[in-house]
């Protein structure tokens, strides 16, 4: 939850259109503790290198946390794997690690 609030804190005023699309080693290598921010890097990578992001393993509408604040800034949390929009507009994907 907090991080969803540091995340609404630094784009509230400057992503409006295109939702942030959030991923999560995490989900699949469990707490990796050192070789965290590792896996999150090779995460980020891949789904830029793919033009994809994989959905959250194990999140379900029935286990998703509604209390989650996804429209001050639109979110998305995947549940299955969503494509990254196309760059016809020749405007570069970014990625974060936290």
């Amino acid at each position: 939850m907090i991080e969803i609030q540091g995340i609404n804190t630094v784009f509230r005023d400057s992503h409006h259109d295109t939702p942030l699309i959030l991923g999560a080693g995490k989900t699949c290598f469990g707490h990796t503790e050192a070789a965290a921010g590792l896996v999150g890097l090779l995460n980020a990578i891949a789904s830029l290198k793919h033009s994809a992001v994989p959905g959250l393993t194990h999140l379900t509408e029935k286990n998703f946390n509604h209390s989650l604040d996804c429209q001050s800034v639109p979110l998305l949390i995947p549940m299955e794997t969503v494509s990254l929009p196309s760059k016809t507009s020749g405007a570069p994907h970014h990625g974060l690690v936290m």
